[in-house]
């Protein structure tokens, strides 16, 4: 900036920002036409070129909000997908097992009923089936 190059005559300036902002309205009120235009020019670049750096920034960010969103989303999805196949396959192993339980009971019931040796109320109590599960045989 053409500030930096004039000789500030203002002592106090660095006690207080206000002092150094009056400071530099006045050295700008003493540049002539040429020099203000020049000052303006440079104040304008300084200014669009961290309007830039802050518009970069804030896209940089937004960017790696979304990728980072786009990522977790797809993380979460295949741990869903695996948790969801692990609670099925637990869910038919252990639908498989009480239906195998229940075959076997059914089985020893025929056996015990054809045999002939109990009552069917004795092989309901022997199976856990009950007495009509047992007549149906």
């Amino acid at each position: 900036a053409n500030l930096s190059t004039m000789k500030t005559s203002v002592p106090f300036t660095d006690e207080k920002p206000l002092f150094l902002r009056l400071a530099q309205i006045a050295e700008y009120g003493n540049l002539d036409a040429k020099q203000q235009r020049q000052y303006d020019e440079s104040l304008d670049n300084y200014l669009v070129y961290f309007n830039t750096l802050d518009f970069r920034e804030k896209l940089g960010y937004d960017k790696g909000v979304e990728t980072g969103i786009k990522q977790g989303l797809k993380k979460g999805i295949e741990q869903g997908i695996e948790q969801g196949i692990q609670k099925g396959i637990e869910q038919g192993e252990k639908i498989g097992r009480e239906e195998g339980a229940k075959q076997e009971k059914i089985s020893i019931a025929r056996n015990l009923k054809s045999a002939g040796i109990m009552s069917t109320e004795q092989i309901a109590l022997a199976t856990g089936l009950s007495e009509e599960e047992v007549a149906a045989l």
